[in-house]
């Protein structure tokens, strides 16, 4: 229920972008299960981009999220990993600075 709110709020806001955006930028409040239950439910929200230009993959990518969370993206939208953020960064690159090793 507290994750619900957390994604209701934060769209009423208008903080850009879809409801799977919103999940991937929640600083960790929103479980990988739940982003990943969202993605399932949605996977066109994959190709959608937030008012920065950025694709679910580059959210989960800067955030450090499981490994599981970004190939779900890389599947739904193998695209995904060749377009730039509207800042012209790759979330090849976003990893990387994220600092998370998802290592086997």
């Amino acid at each position: 229920a507290a994750v619900a709110r957390l994604l209701l709020r934060a769209l009423r806001a208008g903080v850009g972008g879809t409801y799977v955006h919103v999940a991937l930028g929640a600083d960790g409040a929103c479980p990988a299960d739940v982003a990943l239950f969202l993605l399932r439910r949605r996977p066109r929200m994959a190709q959608r981009v937030d008012g920065r230009r950025r694709l679910p993959l580059h959210l989960a990518a800067a955030g450090g999220h499981p490994r599981a969370i970004v190939r779900e993206l890389l599947e739904l939208y193998p695209a995904a990993a060749r377009t730039p953020d509207g800042d012209g960064r790759y979330a090849v690159a976003l990893a990387v600075e994220s600092g998370v090793a998802w290592g086997e």
